[in-house]
């Protein structure tokens, strides 16, 4: 016979609920606004263990040799839950900010050592991520240093990466070349038709005298060169969020043809990717924003030096760069060149 479980039992809210002591009490000074900071961060690592859960997950599937459209539908959905999760964790800081400089200062003291900088999950999830790795080794040192010592070994920073997952994804890309179709040959030469259309615009343009005419034909030059970069580097570097040259033009060639059927999932997981970049930035500044109205120039609780501290941290945080820039190197649609039939019938469907 099945167990009777009942709502306090399976939340275990006994325990959460006894879970805030408030040391300002404990050194008899009772502090009415340390509640809420207590709260606050204890929700923020729950929803943490929960982006930890879907990464995980998200990890295992990028981890296999072949990845099923259902299952990239998937990572797609979890993708937008953890960007969901990183909306809300943002907006816990506008109820953690009701709290002002002069009531955080009641039981300031009382936290030290105790810091943020000191959260396990949130390095442990910056590694998943890719960032942890990238940052500088001063930084890193320090970050290393603020966690006890039993739980810097459980930082494994040669765990596979979300940003090495998606990499690998993308590399795989089955239709940026085949015996009749090279996608890089092909979008050279209508980059080179573009920028030629475009110079001859400019000759013959009827409102521009000679000086304007050569300068606009420079900015052409100069954006031409700007799209060589797609071209030059062959490897990526993991350590400064760069994809290698392959994962960047099979982005690209999911940008540009993501109308087709067999594209659009692969572009809506592109998508959620940025913005889950965008929201770890965002979290990071709005965390380094209430930081300055509470604390000012003050040394950290931790021992860091603060803000100084969050503003390098946030510097090394984009872990999809040449994603959220890549549309510098987008076209219009009329200078899209034109798939051969045999890939556009492999990306497409019709209903009959």
């Amino acid at each position: 016979m099945k167990k009777e479980v009942y709502y306090s039992e399976y939340l275990k809210l006994e325990s959460i609920l006894q879970a805030q002591e408030l040391e300002s009490v404990k050194n008899q000074h009772p502090a009415h606004d340390e509640m809420l900071f207590i709260v606050t961060h204890q929700t923020l690592e729950l929803w943490m263990k929960q982006i930890h859960f879907e990464i995980d997950s998200i990890l295992q599937e990028f981890a296999k040799p072949y990845l099923p459209d259902a299952t990239l539908s998937v990572i797609h959905h979890r993708l937008q839950r953890i960007v969901e999760i990183q909306k809300l964790m943002t907006s816990h800081f506008t109820v953690l900010e009701t709290m002002t400089p002069l009531d955080f200062l009641d039981f300031r003291d009382d936290l030290i050592p105790a810091s943020g900088f000191q959260s396990l999950q949130f390095k442990q999830l910056e590694c998943k991520l890719g960032i942890y790795q990238r940052h500088q080794s001063s930084t890193k040192a320090y970050s290393q240093q603020s966690l006890h010592k039993e739980d810097q070994s459980r930082i494994d920073e040669n765990t596979m990466t979300l940003f090495q997952g998606v990499q690998t994804w993308l590399e795989r890309n089955p239709f940026l070349e085949s015996k009749e179709y090279q996608f890089e040959s092909s979008y050279k030469n209508a980059l080179d038709l573009m920028f030629e259309k475009e110079k001859t615009l400019i000759q013959n343009h009827p409102f521009l005298d000679d000086e304007q005419r050569k300068k606009e034909t420079v900015n052409v030059e100069l954006m031409k060169d700007k799209f060589k970069d797609l071209f030059e580097s062959e490897n990526g570097d993991a350590t400064q969020g760069k994809l290698s040259r392959k994962a960047l033009l099979s982005a690209l060639f999911i940008n540009l043809y993501r109308d087709y059927p067999m594209i659009h999932t692969p572009f809506q997981v592109l998508r959620s990717l940025i913005e889950l970049d965008q929201m770890h930035v965002a979290w990071k500044h709005k965390h380094l924003s209430m930081v300055r109205k509470m604390i000012g120039l003050k040394m950290g609780t931790g021992g860091s030096s603060g803000q100084k501290y969050l503003s390098e941290s946030i510097e090394a945080s984009s872990i999809f760069s040449d994603l959220v820039s890549l549309p510098s190197y987008l076209v219009s649609r009329q200078n899209i060149p034109v798939l051969p039939e045999s890939i556009s019938k492999q990306l497409g469907f019709r209903w009959v």
